[in-house]
């Protein structure tokens, strides 16, 4: 059986992914709006540039952290398990806009 402590890591890397993915969402926000227009364009260029490097590395370790949460999922009560699954699409969408935006 997996530790308290363990499972307490992993929801903090969690978090952590999450917040890099609402980073990356809201200057890409920014930038396609009028608001970029008030501020540094090359702020937030330079930001979605490394959007489009590190959103694939978050898109997959926020994909390997849930498969290590569905391998322990009995483990979690039910407001974590929530939030890992929201966490998930939310650690994805950086990387299907860097997609879209490429194409």
């Amino acid at each position: 059986m997996i530790s308290k402590y363990k499972l307490n890591i992993q929801f903090i890397i969690n978090i952590f992914f999450v917040s890099v993915s609402l980073f990356f969402i809201i200057n890409f926000l920014l930038l396609y709006s009028n608001i970029s227009e008030d501020l540094s364009d090359k702020i937030f260029r330079g930001v979605f540039l490394s959007q489009m490097i590190f959103s694939p590395i978050i898109a997959f370790l926020g994909l390997l952290n849930f498969f290590i949460y569905e391998k322990n999922e009995k483990n979690y009560n039910g407001k974590k398990s929530k939030f890992f699954i929201i966490s998930l699409l939310l650690n994805i969408i950086p990387f299907f806009i860097v997609m879209i935006v490429w194409y």
